[in-house]
């Protein structure tokens, strides 16, 4: 499974063969009413991992797929029919009552594995159990007995040894006849001994983990019955049919998402649509998507650029412009930063976010000493609130030299009276007030 380069605890879905890089979806480009994603950085098309890189392997999500049928309908159903099979042994005609418990729980079961095939990890509705059953029992009757009929003819004509040797293969295959007889619905392809290798040799060593599983699971069940002994012989017999309902159902579960997880390399399509049908990005996401990329890549002149421009089309963007100032100060890019602070600082007031301006004003001339605001306004606003702060010394630092950069404004007095009182409040700085109010004795 490979990982997104830029997200790398998200497994891609893309990869870049030009730029050696893989992308999940949020790092690929996707042009307007398009499916196709390409590079955020050479704009090539990339190419699909497919669906397999997607999906969590079965083997890592082994505690999902026991809790698969822990759910009331189904446990009622598995629980049901155990309890009527044990009473069936009772009663007239048994074999046939039995057989059709066996079609209700082998629908259900390949039900679970179609269902499970598509995606669709919750078990379906207990009525799929119900209706068509029958046929399929007796198709799936029938493999069993063309199998055992497979292994005593080759006893019989090639003697045991070989016959061993081909009852193991038969007995290994068997989950891959399953899998090929749900995915064709025909019982002669699922026979057909070549798509079983072909199914197994597709899916390669994550199939013999898949029947060392079904194996173990199947082993479970007789050690109920030694357990309990013979003298409770109802008990166990129930216990017995809970357990392996349980595990039938979990099995076909697991060779569903077996199909899930390996349809590219079956040659299913189907998923593909499933996948890739969900939004476009907006275009807004689309280039957040780009400047999270070209930041990673260390692109900082090219990210800002992009993001500049995302707020000049988006100026309602409240998080945006936030984001681009924290970037704008980690960079230290004083020219850009210079001609959007001012902008900044209005939209800090226009949303009432008073209280962060004391704060932001240090952080920008930290960056960059020589910052001031563009206006005489804006210059007054951000000392008038820096004084009711207590920040005295900003106070002075935005009022210092007003009059010689904003001589034509007309709120010169009170700036320097502001910043009189500012002086006051600091030590060994009285000298500097009273020159302060004799600059403002010579402006009035």
């Amino acid at each position: 499974m490979e990982y997104c380069k830029y997200h790398p605890v998200v497994t891609a879905t893309h990869q870049c063969t030009n730029c050696h890089t893989f992308n999940c979806d949020d790092c690929c480009h996707y042009a307007s009413r398009s499916s196709e994603a390409s590079c955020y950085l050479c704009r090539n098309e990339l190419d699909s991992l497919g669906v397999s890189n997607n999906v969590t392997p079965f083997w890592r999500r082994l505690q999902e797929s026991f809790a698969y049928p822990v759910n009331f309908e189904s446990i009622l159903l598995i629980v049901g029919l155990a309890i009527l099979t044990a009473i069936s042994s009772y009663l007239p005609f048994s074999f046939l009552i039995n057989l059709l418990l066996t079609s209700a729980l082998l629908k259900y079961s390949f039900s679970c594995l179609e269902h499970t095939s598509h995606g669709i990890l919750k078990a379906p509705d207990v009525t799929e159990a119900y209706g068509g059953g029958f046929g399929l029992a007796l198709q799936v009757i029938f493999m069993v007995i063309a199998v055992t009929g497979i292994i005593w003819l080759t006893s019989y004509f090639l003697g045991n040894m070989l016959a061993s040797i081909v009852a193991i293969v038969l007995i290994a295959g068997f989950p891959a006849m399953m899998i090929n007889f749900a995915m064709t619905e025909n019982m002669f392809q699922a026979l057909n001994p070549i798509n079983m290798l072909n199914m197994m040799g597709s899916v390669g060593l994550p199939y013999g983990l898949l029947l060392a599983f079904i194996l173990i699971m199947s082993g479970s069940v007789g050690v109920i019955s030694q357990f309990i002994g013979h003298d409770f012989s109802v008990v166990s017999s129930i216990l017995q049919s809970i357990v392996s309902n349980y595990y039938t159902v979990v099995i076909f579960h697991m060779m569903g998402y077996m199909i899930y997880q390996y349809q590219d390399e079956l040659g299913i399509e189907r998923n593909r649509v499933v996948l890739n049908d969900k939004p476009h990005k907006t275009v807004l996401e689309d280039n957040l998507s780009h400047v999270d990329v070209l930041l990673k890549e260390g692109q900082l002149e090219d990210a800002i650029a992009i993001y500049d421009e995302v707020i000049m089309s988006n100026p309602n963007e409240k998080g945006i412009k936030s984001n681009f100032f924290e970037l704008l100060l980690e960079t230290k890019n004083t020219k850009v930063l210079d001609d959007f602070a001012p902008k900044y600082f209005d939209y800090l007031l226009q949303s009432t976010r008073e209280d962060k301006v004391p704060l932001i004003y240090k952080r920008v001339i930290k960056v960059n000493p020589k910052f001031n605001p563009d206006t005489a306004e804006q210059r007054l606003k951000l000392a008038q609130i820096c004084q009711s702060r207590g920040d005295s010394k900003s106070v002075i630092r935005l009022i210092n030299g007003l009059h010689k950069s904003h001589p034509a404004f007309n709120q010169l007095t009170e700036a320097y009276t502001m910043m009189a009182n500012a002086l006051d409040n600091l030590p060994n700085m009285q000298d500097q007030a009273v020159k302060c109010r004799k600059l403002i004795d010579g402006i009035s």
